[in-house]
């Protein structure tokens, strides 16, 4: 017994002398393996938000802008939590590098399904990462939103950021599933802004149309008054809140939006989907 041991581990010194400890997860792995909150010691932290300031812009369909939805330290945490890597279940040793690849990064390029298949599409070119439940920051906004919603009744809040680098976009498209087999729906969308440097970038809504001689000039600080539909500004740690489902929970075609092109810039941001059961 003792010699099987003692060759076990002349195995393992070589391998190590061979190709380093990278191909060793490490503790932060193991312990984000298991937990899934790669920074969960420091969410607690995080300063309590003050009280968002909700503008109704129209109230059909319901589209309302939310300030200061998520703090400058949220932000931060969430940049931050995007980039990060998860652990993969298995290993997979990479015989150019000659190490094994112990884990993959959060954010990746974006896919569309297609009648039951999940592919890349050039209508959908920017990145996005769903973030873990379990997340202490992640809960905290999760109880803003429901609390914003009036402690509605639901299935389950997605929250996922997206990332655009420049010259990317998402097309036209509705948040809403034309399938409903499951019975399961997106009730309402908030799309909120962790970063952006560029301009006249944000979210468009092509079936709204805007007479902005009939509207407030403060609007103006908010959503982009030189077009002749809604489209938001991006503004830093602001949102967009809007219902995706009629009275009747179908949903609304005028609710098509688009993210705008990243020109001469990037756009960093967060979706929040609350799905309620359909039937």
């Amino acid at each position: 017994m003792a010699r099987l041991i003692a060759f076990g581990l002349s195995i393992f010194v070589a391998l190590v002398a061979l190709l380093g400890t990278s191909f060793l997860p490490s503790v932060r792995h193991v312990w984000s393996y298991y937990h899934d909150t790669p920074h969960e010691s420091g969410n607690h932290e995080l300063p309590e938000p003050a009280k968002p300031v909700a503008r109704i812009f129209l109230y059909d369909p319901l589209i309302i802008h939310i300030a200061d939805l998520i703090t400058p330290d949220e932000r931060k945490y969430l940049r931050e939590l995007a980039y990060d890597f998860v652990p993969m279940a298995y290993s997979k040793f990479n015989a150019l590098t000659l190490h094994f690849q112990t884990s993959l990064p959060r954010l990746k390029r974006s896919s569309v399904d297609l009648d039951g298949a999940i592919a890349e599409q050039s209508r959908r070119t920017n990145s996005t990462a769903f973030l873990p439940f379990d997340d202490v920051a992640i809960r905290r906004i999760m109880a803003r939103v429901n609390e914003f919603q009036g402690y509605m009744e639901h299935y389950r809040i997605d929250v996922q950021i997206t990332s655009y680098q420049e010259g990317q976009e998402y097309r036209p498209h509705f948040d809403w599933y034309e399938d409903d087999e499951y019975h399961i729906n997106h009730f309402s969308t908030i799309f909120a802004i962790l970063e952006a440097s560029c301009e006249h970038c944000g979210t468009q809504f092509p079936r709204i149309k805007v007479d902005w001689t009939k509207r407030d000039k403060k609007w103006c600080e908010y959503l982009d008054c030189s077009q002749n539909v809604l489209t938001t500004k991006n503004i830093n740690s602001s949102a967009l809140f809007w219902r995706n489902l009629d009275d009747n929970l179908r949903g609304r075609p005028d609710t098509l939006h688009a993210g705008l092109p990243a020109k001469d810039g990037s756009k960093m941001g967060l979706n929040i989907w609350t799905e309620i059961a359909t039937s």
